[in-house]
């Protein structure tokens, strides 16, 4: 009867283990599912940046941190022209690359000063910190008009044309 309950016991303990171990990996994987879906509640899936969700409380903060330290916000919102037809042409994963390559360059361009989301599939917003509250609208305009969008992407050359609409704060 000892040995019985003996085995009994081992068994027991053994299949305790193994319950144990089922329970840590499926939480595991739960809790990984559940991170990823909290990301993409957030982000943009293609280009990891964060999406309308995010930047509105993002550029409420940033507001109220240019009222404290005395600066201002240059917020531009880009509209990506012929991206439904470029990418009947090249493709939808041709096209996220496309939006990865562009949303690179801006990244690229605005540096530590800024903040880029992407809040629709066609629309990027790009908030800058400046040091001063002035604005020049001509320097402005014209340094957001003279950025070129000129890709390559899997052999065909890519000219992305942009509209951009501006908004300073204060």
């Amino acid at each position: 009867v000892s040995v019985i309950a003996a085995c009994f016991n081992l068994l027991r303990s053994r299949f305790q283990e193994q319950l144990h171990e089922g329970v840590l990996a499926n939480t595991a994987t739960a809790q990984h599912y559940l991170d990823q879906l909290q990301f993409l509640a957030l982000h943009d899936p293609v280009t990891k940046l964060p999406n309308r969700t995010r930047i509105l409380p993002l550029l409420q903060d940033e507001i109220r941190q240019a009222q404290s330290r005395h600066g201002g916000l240059l917020v531009i919102a880009m509209r990506l022209s012929r991206l439904p037809e470029i990418s009947n042409i090249i493709g939808s994963d041709a096209t996220n690359e496309l939006m990865q390559a562009i949303t690179g360059t801006l990244q690229q361009l605005l540096g530590e000063g800024g903040m880029l989301a992407r809040i629709a599939r066609e629309e990027l917003l790009v908030i800058f910190h400046m040091r001063k509250p002035q604005f020049d609208l001509e320097k402005t305009t014209q340094m957001v008009g003279s950025y070129n969008l000129d890709f390559e992407i899997r052999g065909f050359p890519v000219h992305i044309d942009y509209t951009a609409g501006i908004a300073v704060y204060p």
